[in-house]
């Protein structure tokens, strides 16, 4: 939760893409609807979401993936076509889903077991798995330099950042001591879709190697700092088979997970008013205010 993109696709080229693929298919383009922007542009088409992405070798890559996942008994999102090449984007075509369906959450920790349970090795015959913490969203110290040279905040702030990042120094050596399982790296509610009562997981951009805390991490603050109810993470560990909350290593990651997408929300807000408000609100957390108000996903 909360990464940032790297290298967004423009929406006026991502429309442009959209509308083609969908009077392809027989869509009405009229009835095109942005739904999401960032590194990946999706669009719901009718009956059918459109996700529109930089041309990239990895994204046929991922296509791939989902489908062998869902083989395993994972249960991944998978694409209902193969995808289109436009203008230099790739268009993937997915099954539109209601996504106000509550989500089983213990479900959720037992599809999060079984992904953890596949050997690495063979998920690497499909995908690189990188190391979890490779992820530029992740690189603190170069990220509170972009934050400072926002001017989103203050100089008080900055150094409130770079305090909780010094307490925070190690935690890559930590999790590399862990014992390491395939993640799908980015693990909270804006990645899963309920199909009626049958849970699928999406968006495996981020699958990684790390420990098995990196895919509970999101998690475990999300009553805390995320509005959501303390039960679900409850409801996930039960499903997953471990319980986390006392773990030292797993809290250290949360934190590096809510840390992280707060200087780049800072580093965003340059040139966004509603990110500059978003990471003025989390700073009230990070400056120890006693009921920081929770935060809201971007």
């Amino acid at each position: 939760m909360g990464q940032t993109p790297q290298s967004a696709v423009p929406v006026e080229a991502a429309s442009r893409a959209a509308t083609t693929v969908a009077r392809r298919i027989g869509r009405s383009d009229d009835r095109l609807r942005l739904l999401r922007s960032g590194t990946n542009v999706v669009f719901r088409a009718d009956d059918l979401v459109l996700r529109v992405s930089q041309n990239r070798g990895d994204v046929a890559t991922q296509v791939g993936l989902v489908s062998w996942l869902s083989d395993q008994g994972v249960p991944a999102l998978c694409p209902i076509a193969d995808p289109f090449t436009v203008d230099g984007l790739t268009v993937t075509i997915w099954e539109f889903i209601d996504g106000h369906q509550e989500i089983d959450y213990r479900q959720l920790g037992g599809a999060v077991s079984a992904l953890h349970r596949l050997g690495p090795a063979s998920v690497a015959e499909h995908v690189a798995l990188p190391w979890c913490g490779d992820a530029t969203w992740l690189d603190l110290d170069a990220n509170i330099g972009a934050a400072a040279e926002s001017g989103v905040v203050g100089g008080d702030d900055i150094a409130v950042l770079r305090a909780a990042a010094r307490e925070m120094a190690g935690w890559q050596e930590m999790a590399r001591q862990e014992h390491l399982v395939v993640c799908h790296g980015d693990v909270h509610p804006q990645n899963v879709l309920m199909r009626d009562d049958v849970l699928l997981i999406l968006d495996w951009d981020s699958i990684c190697l790390g420990p098995a805390a990196w895919d509970h991490a999101a998690l475990l603050t999300w009553a805390e700092r995320w509005g959501g109810d303390e039960r679900d993470y409850a409801a996930f560990a039960a499903g997953y088979g471990t319980d986390l909350r006392n773990s030292a290593p797993a809290q250290l990651l949360a934190r590096v997970r809510l840390l992280a997408p707060t200087i780049n929300m800072i580093a965003k807000g340059g040139s966004s008013a509603r990110h500059a408000d978003e990471a003025r609100l989390r700073m009230r957390y990070w400056r120890g205010e006693l009921r920081p108000p929770p935060w809201t996903p971007q």
